[in-house]
């Protein structure tokens, strides 16, 4: 019998499903990721101390393989579900965290949620990703519960969206010094280790980050699940204008 991916999910806001995809096509996906890197541009991002990670969206533009993940019926059934919404991928992001010992580098800056609401992801590991080569780290519980934000604001207009909308003025960011005080905290923290191919479903709304890499490299892609409706597109074509101009 297959496990209850969609329970847990719902239980923990985090299921990891290992060897999801066989290592010869991951294997193919980190080849293109370094073939893109060298020919077309992509982005580092370096925030908050930390980050660097190279980044190429629309991934799915550029790879059959990428755009079969992002259509996967199997992870939009989940997230939909998890959700009770239809649930479409957006968008295809290929990421890769190189370790060198100058800077600090993981992948996606410090720890955040990706908003105040639900935000569905599906990330898959394309190499083996071992406690050293920058695991991605999941806190549990922390949809209900909240740490001190950093000393930062919407823009004036989206603040009173937000305030109407009964959410947080303040951005989802946090520094990793105030959340290693948070008392018991260490078991709170899932690391995800994992073969290539491995899956990892989460809800973004939950508090997360990359580990700081301390060795190798991290291949992943990672699909961006939307509401399929007009104005949730025209949100992800704003966004994704802003990150490949």
């Amino acid at each position: 019998m297959k496990k209850d991916y969609l329970k847990e999910l719902e239980k923990h806001g985090i299921v990891v499903i290992p060897n999801y995809l066989n290592k010869s096509i991951c294997q193919k996906l980190i080849k293109q990721i370094d073939l893109f890197s060298k020919t077309k541009k992509v982005i580092i991002e370096k925030d908050e101390g930390v980050g660097g990670d190279l980044r190429v969206f629309q991934f799915e533009d550029y790879s059959n393989e990428a755009l079969n993940f992002s259509e996967d019926n199997f992870i939009k059934n989940i997230v939909s579900k998890y959700t009770n919404q239809k649930l479409e991928t957006h968008y295809v992001l290929a990421g890769k965290v190189t370790y060198d010992r100058s800077i600090k580098t993981n992948s996606g800056g410090d720890w955040h949620r990706d908003a105040d609401v639900t935000q569905m992801k599906a990330m898959l590991y394309l190499s083996n990703v071992k406690d050293e080569n920058g695991p991605f780290c999941f806190i549990k519980n922390s949809k209900k519960i909240d740490f001190q934000r950093r000393d930062k604001t919407y823009p004036f207009l989206s603040k009173i969206l937000f305030k109407i909308k009964r959410l947080p003025t303040t951005p989802p960011r946090y520094d990793n010094e105030i959340i290693k005080k948070v008392p018991g905290i260490e078991e709170m923290i899932l690391k995800v280790t994992g073969d290539i191919g491995t899956l990892v479903i989460f809800d973004g709304s939950y508090i997360h980050r990359g580990d700081v890499i301390r060795n190798g490299k991290r291949y992943s892609i990672t699909n961006y699940y939307y509401p399929n409706t007009i104005k949730a597109k025209k949100n992800s074509k704003k966004f994704l204008k802003s990150r490949t101009q």
